[in-house]
């Protein structure tokens, strides 16, 4: 019985991990969402809040085998508004 606690302590370590990587993406994207808006408004941004979320989420990512994501610059802002 106890291997099956364990397994079960496991799984929900798990998902509590992958739910928390997630939670924080979703951050990182509204964060992004904010940033482009201002960008196209002419307005200045800062991608401080971006890149604190990314590197939260890089250090789960690297302890937990998932994936990282990029550190974004001013530059990649402006090639995304540029794009579209």
């Amino acid at each position: 019985m106890s291997v099956h606690l364990e397994i079960s302590k496991k799984v929900n370590q798990t998902v509590s991990l992958v739910e928390s990587y997630r939670r924080l993406d979703k951050v990182r994207e509204s964060e992004i969402e904010k940033v482009v808006k201002q960008a196209m408004n002419g307005e200045e941004f800062t991608l401080e809040a971006i890149n604190q979320v990314t590197a939260e989420i890089n250090q789960l990512a690297a302890k937990h085998h998932l994936p990282s994501r990029q550190t974004v610059t001013k530059q990649m802002i402006m090639d995304f508004i540029n794009q579209g």
